[in-house]
């Protein structure tokens, strides 16, 4: 998996278990731009930008999409690979047995 870093210092790898929590922060950032949006005190408007908060949370959304794009190719490709090393695999074992019984039987005659 590809490291990302997040908060400038905490590696963060693309597993299932960590697209849960960004999941989950992205369900909170979403409860808490509607708290904003409900609010119009101007004091917490001045101190918290909301739009800051949406702009941060379309951002996570479309690189969790693009994670999630990007595991399922990889998952397509391991599985091509997978495919294709047993089928090379099996026709080498074959074919390099026979060589070698070829061989022995050419150094016997």
């Amino acid at each position: 998996m590809y490291p990302v870093t997040l908060h400038f210092s905490q590696p963060m790898e693309c597993t299932p278990e960590k697209s849960n929590k960004v999941q989950k922060l992205l369900t909170r950032l979403r409860s808490f731009i509607s708290q904003l949006d409900t609010r119009a005190e101007i004091d917490l408007h001045n101190q918290v930008d909301q739009f800051y908060y949406m702009t941060k949370a379309e951002e996570i959304r479309f690189l969790l999409e693009q994670v999630e794009e990007n595991r399922k190719r990889q998952e397509l490709l391991c599985s091509r690979l997978a495919t294709k090393y047993s089928e090379t695999f099996n026709q080498w074992q074959k074919d390099a047995r026979w060589t070698s019984l070829y061989i022995k039987r050419r150094q016997t005659v």
